[in-house]
């Protein structure tokens, strides 16, 4: 595309600029930790700090997009219960499915969208 002259812009590139203090960032980090129903204060804290530590804002929003695999962060003993719960399972936060499993993909088209309905 771009060698036609399109421009093309990443969801990756768009967020992380986004985040241009440190309070949008915070904001970010803590509604993402909401939404990946992560209960446990301890358990919480050791993620948001795992993230915060990411300082360059691509590489945070790309590991938020990525999830977070269990062998990626030792979470200490004072966990809630409900994050004991299915131990087994190898992320602490999910993947964002629909960056990866995109079921119905679409594109912009001048001021229109084009959206392909997968068959199945």
């Amino acid at each position: 595309l771009q060698s036609k002259n399109i421009e093309v812009l990443y969801l990756e590139d768009l967020a992380a600029e986004s985040l241009t203090s440190d309070e949008i960032k915070q904001s970010f980090l803590d509604e993402f930790l909401n939404e990946a129903s992560i209960r446990g204060e301890n358990a919480r804290q050791e993620i948001a700090e795992y993230f915060l530590s990411i300082q360059n804002n691509r590489e945070f929003i790309d590991q938020t997009m990525a999830g977070l695999r269990k062998n990626q962060l030792s979470i200490g003993m004072n966990r809630h219960l409900t994050d004991m719960v299915e131990d087994d399972y190898p992320f602490y936060i999910d993947p964002m499915p629909n960056l990866y499993f995109t079921r119905d993909p679409f594109a912009t088209i001048g001021n229109s969208v084009s959206l392909n309905k997968c068959a199945g």
